[in-house]
């Protein structure tokens, strides 16, 4: 995405105060940043939340990495359906029709909760629902038990994009001006 441009409409906005070498570096390291936030975005969903599930229900870990591989394919179909709304519509991840950012945009001006309600869409509301039916089937664990563990953890990664988001927001402004 980052190839494309989207999410770089800070470094744009300045391109003519900039010379041509700072604003081609201003790019690299656009790309270059995207692509760390990428591997450790998919390192954590991998990895992180398979540890967690498996310290707490003590299923295999590998079968664990199995169901955050389906996860993950799905979080990116959710990302490959927005790339057409940010192209052609202007749309943010955050407002979304996918999401209830745009909901949350009626009733606040605060950033962060808008983030926090556009990092919940209809696609992580699915993913919760397949998680909870696969930790259930391997698990002897109540459901009740299941259920709170994955809302938590999905909540605590609902805040931490948008703390995310609006960190990144502050700093790519007062980086580029």
């Amino acid at each position: 995405m980052a190839l494309l441009g989207i999410g770089s409409d800070f470094i744009s906005s300045h391109a003519t105060a900039l010379n041509a070498t700072e604003y081609e570096l201003s790019k690299l390291g656009f790309v270059i940043g995207r692509g760390l936030y990428a591997i450790l975005l998919t390192a954590i969903i991998l990895f992180l939340s398979a540890l967690i599930f498996y310290s707490i229900t003590g299923i295999p870990f590998r079968k664990l990495i199995i169901m955050q591989q389906v996860v993950l394919l799905m979080m990116l179909v959710e990302r490959v359906l927005w790339i057409p709304l940010m192209l052609y519509w202007g749309l943010d991840w955050y407002v979304s029709p996918l999401s209830f950012g745009i909901i949350a945009s009626y009733f606040t001006e605060y950033q962060w909760i808008i983030y926090f309600f556009g990092a919940i869409s209809l696609f992580q509301l699915w993913i919760i629902g397949f998680q909870v039916k696969f930790l259930r089937y391997l698990s002897p664990i109540k459901r009740r038990w299941i259920w709170l563990t994955v809302i938590l953890l999905h909540i605590f990664y609902w805040a931490a994009a948008a703390s995310l988001a609006l960190i990144d927001n502050h700093l790519v402004r007062g980086w580029f001006g």
